[in-house]
């Protein structure tokens, strides 16, 4: 802590108007007259000039002759042993417009080599910063700016990552978002050469490498301190991340963290057949078919379908039951209540990198009777199925859907009827054209009919 006195020549407070100005507290930078005295603060132990540290004490009073930098931090060492590196900053000098903003950069080898403070270029050092400044009145000022630890073995650079655990053990309580930015700064005095990151995927036991050495751009050459950020996977999973710099003297160091990807959404499942309008014979034929697309921030592991048994005793019940992703029965080929379940082959996935959504196409067809067994014991009669797609991480999605089933009888037409006697011979042929009641003679033993005519379906040919 400093106190700033403030002094003049003997006749200074009887001039006028300055008398009046300096009780208003009114103080002019450029008055000659003015001479500024700095008191370090007095303790039991000694004159404190900062906080921590004890230096001899010092009368202020002592005359200047002629106002230097040079001279004042001669007069006034502040109990320094050793000078290290000096220099004065001057209007028009390192880009310096006013001395009262200005910032200096001062590089190692300006003031540390060999035939230059040889001492310092190993070992741990308490450096000391002294500023002196003096006005263009001569008024002046030496002040103890702070201390910094000069330790050249410890001079690597250092990567800082703002999240994730430091142990595969912890990672679980890691939650990351997919496609979240994963944020860091690299740092370095001298200056950085390279950034690079290095991507796992945590697979049992094991770890699979998911990108490897990637560069990562500085935000200049030779970077100083360099922010970056690294996008997470989109796939949910236990992942490590490794990340490297390396400066421009070779020197290198690398941080290693743990990161939870979570997954965020349940797949998402678009038919585009059957719709709401298809029958049980749409296709043309006795197949229904599954057509549509399935996408989801991860990978699909696994597609199911099932049909529900149109006989079932409590069909709403039964069609809840497979709504339910985690229904034991899914597991299965069927289940005691006549339901069959088909497993669907994985499509080639598409990936797009915009949106970071994997898609799959699907396309599965189930026939009615060779697979669905529709028969006296299975109604053709709308049937109901549910599809069930589950990606890598266990979050699954269930979409029910109906096809409207054989609801029309079919027609039935006859035309004509012809009568046989016992030896084959026709008797006579009655034509239902214009009626649809014929009068045929008495039918005796032996006797056989020829009925024509015809039937449609809406269902099917067969």
């Amino acid at each position: 802590m400093f106190h700033f006195l403030f002094a003049s020549c003997e006749n200074f407070l009887a001039v006028s108007p300055l008398k009046e100005q300096l009780e208003q507290q009114i103080v002019y930078a450029n008055a000659s007259t003015f001479v500024v005295r700095i008191s370090p603060k007095k303790t039991e132990m000694g004159t404190v000039v900062t906080g921590n540290e004890k230096v001899d004490s010092y009368n202020f009073d002592k005359p200047i002759n002629s106002v230097t930098t040079e001279n004042i931090s001669n007069a006034y060492p502040f109990g320094r042993k050793t000078l290290y590196y000096s220099k004065t900053l001057k209007v028009g000098q390192d880009g310096i417009q006013d001395l009262r903003t200005w910032t200096v950069s001062i590089k190692p080898e300006d003031w540390i080599s060999s035939e230059l403070n040889a001492a310092l270029q190993s070992g741990k050092h308490k450096i000391r910063l002294v500023a002196t400044s003096v006005s263009n009145s001569d008024a002046w000022q030496r002040k103890i700016l702070g201390y910094f630890i000069w330790w050249p073995e410890a001079d690597y650079p250092w990567i800082t990552l703002y999240s994730g655990r430091d142990s595969v053990e912890t990672a679980d309580s890691d939650q990351t978002y997919p496609s979240a930015k994963i944020f860091g700064v690299a740092q370095d005095d001298d200056g950085i050469e390279s950034l690079t990151y290095s991507l796992e995927k945590q697979n049992g036991n094991s770890w699979s490498s998911i990108k490897s050495n990637e560069t990562i751009t500085l935000t200049e050459k030779n970077a100083k301190n360099s922010q970056f950020n690294i996008e997470a996977p989109t796939e949910s999973a236990i992942y490590k991340l490794s990340v490297y710099v390396k400066d421009i003297y070779g020197k290198t160091d690398s941080v290693v963290k743990y990161y939870n990807v979570l997954d965020v959404q349940p797949p998402k499942i678009s038919l585009t057949s059957p719709t709401e309008s298809t029958t049980v014979f749409s296709a043309g034929g006795t197949a229904i078919k599954f057509e549509g697309t399935i996408s989801d921030d991860a990978k699909i592991k696994s597609i199911k379908i099932v049909h529900l048994n149109p006989a079932a005793a409590n069909p709403l019940e039964n069609k809840l039951k497979f709504i339910n992703p985690a229904e034991p029965d899914w597991k299965k080929t069927s289940d005691s209540d006549g339901n069959l379940i088909f497993d669907v082959e994985i499509p080639e996935e598409n990936y797009d990198p915009t949106t970071k959504i994997y898609s799959y196409e699907v396309n599965k067809s189930l026939d009615l009777f060779d697979d669905l067994k529709i028969g006296p014991n299975k109604p053709l009669i709308t049937q109901d199925f549910v599809i069930l797609a589950v990606d890598e991480s266990g979050v699954a999605t269930t979409l029910p859907i109906s096809v409207i089933g054989d609801s029309e009888s079919p027609k039935l037409t006859i035309t004509e009827i012809e009568l046989f006697d016992d030896s084959n011979r026709s008797i006579t042929k009655k034509n239902f054209a214009n009626a649809d009641i014929v009068e045929l003679p008495p039918i005796k033993a032996g006797y056989s009919a020829k009925i024509c005519g015809t039937w449609s379906d809406n269902s099917t040919t067969k």
